[in-house]
């Protein structure tokens, strides 16, 4: 019965039992891990699932401004908020928790047996760096159709423009790591803002001040829908689900754990951008109280650059690299953060299988192929240049109170809108943004 339907909706019955299959060998892979280093399998567990939560909502930090832009809706836009703000207040109690124990804030610590407040890692400088950063990687992830998370994802769900953009994007990894460094120690560097909301205005008003902000950012969000939809640019959140997306009414229908509707229920059906939101906060939530760090993305890519760039025999002993000094000791593959990422690319690939809606989709040109590896090249270069991505330097920067995250947040935005005028129409993920005819009528 659900083989029949699955084909009925053209999806591959075969590919569940590939997922399956997967995940009992990923099980196998945690264990093995496990006798390497016990806490390894945390961080496949965690993206895992990320990766299967960003894939069964189509959740993506890119889609926030696309969405808005194209599309005239703002439902992803409120869900990232309200991510956000589920995030920031879990983190808060287990900031001001550490804290109450003796904790101190990283950069405060005076030795490696220290305890440090977990998150306070993300507190940067916003300077130079982070706005250069942040304004290529804007750029960049509307070029290459994904942020690092998302290209990740879609990386697993067989996309092409992810398989062009990945490389290139953790070519420019190191790269980009070391001019964000010498950025740094500029005089040009030094000039900036860090600070750390709990350390002026405590965690109560922390995370007061914080959830004022996403409010306010969800005015501004909700009044430029109000505009779409004045202009007739609005479409409906749900327009683009596809048929076998969409929720199955089982009103009348007696439950059976075998039946295809279950099945629907439990593997295929799209999930809202409210409850990819709430998936995403636990799994953050989850990273930060396993590892005692925020959830990030992008330092694993530098360490896996200079282990490509080292085999032509490249060197790396600037002080930039101090940060994955440790990862470069051994192999990748017990190093927590590649692990994770590994992780995020399977939650997504096994999520499609068991869809049965995987398929590796190559369908565009050689200017598609050039701006997807652009896009890729400026998303490496600006997220460690900035130090971070969407998810380091914004979300768990954000999340965590540092202020430099809403610098990130201000050049990622604006380099979206860049990168959307100068591309739109010129890429197959970026069509040409056209408003309706309307008829002017002048006094």
């Amino acid at each position: 019965m659900i083989a029949q339907k699955m084909k009925s909706y053209g999806l591959n019955p075969k590919q569940p039992v590939i997922g399956i299959g997967l995940f009992v060998l990923t099980v196998i892979w945690a264990f093995y891990l496990y006798n390497q280093v016990n806490k390894l399998p945390m961080f496949l567990f965690a993206g895992l699932m990320i990766g299967y939560v960003l894939t069964r909502s189509r959740f993506g930090f890119a889609g926030g401004i696309k969405r808005v832009f194209y599309r005239g809706e703002s439902s992803l836009t409120v869900a990232l908020l309200v991510m956000f703000s589920l995030t920031a207040i879990v983190n808060v109690g287990i900031q001001w928790a550490a804290a109450s124990g003796g904790a101190v804030p990283a950069w405060l610590a005076t030795s490696d047996s220290q305890a440090i407040i977990p998150g306070t890692q993300n507190v940067r400088i916003g300077n130079i760096s982070t706005a250069l950063g942040g304004f290529l990687f804007g750029i960049g992830m509307l070029m290459a159709g994904g942020c690092a998370s998302g290209t990740l994802s879609d990386f697993g769900e067989g996309e092409g423009h992810s398989w062009v953009a990945l490389p290139f994007f953790v070519l420019a990894a190191a790269p980009g790591q070391w001019v964000g460094y010498q950025l740094d120690q500029s005089a040009i560097g030094k000039v900036g803002l860090q600070g750390w909301m709990p350390q002026y205005i405590g965690y109560g008003g922390a995370i007061f001040v914080t959830l004022l902000i996403f409010l306010g950012l969800y005015v501004v969000a909700k009044m430029y829908e109000n505009h779409k939809k004045q202009i007739g640019m609005y479409s409906d959140p749900k327009s683009d689900y596809l048929e076998y997306e969409k929720p199955i009414d089982t009103n009348e229908k007696e439950f059976s754990l075998t039946s295809w509707e279950t099945y629907h229920k439990f593997f295929v059906e799209r999930w809202s951008f409210l409850t990819g939101a709430i998936g995403i906060s636990i799994g953050a939530i989850f990273v930060l109280t396993t590892t005692g760090k925020a959830w990030g993305v992008t330092t694993p890519f530098v360490s896996l650059d200079q282990k490509f760039l080292g085999l032509f025999g490249m060197t790396f002993t600037s002080p930039a690299f101090d940060e994955t000094a440790k990862a470069m000791q051994g192999s990748l593959l017990v190093d927590g953060g590649t692990i994770r990422n590994i992780g995020l690319v399977l939650g997504a690939f096994i999520a499609f299988l068991m869809a049965g809606r995987f398929s590796f989709k190559f369908k565009f040109n050689a200017r598609d192929f050039m701006i997807y590896a652009t896009g890729g090249l400026l998303m490496g270069f600006g997220s460690r240049c900035a130090r971070g991505c969407n998810i380091g330097a914004l979300y768990s920067s954000i999340c965590n109170f540092s202020i430099h995250g809403y610098v990130f947040m201000a050049f990622l935005v604006l380099g979206g809108i860049v990168g959307i005028k100068m591309f739109e129409g010129k890429v197959d993920l970026l069509p040409k943004y056209e408003l309706p005819n309307m008829n002017v009528v002048t006094n």
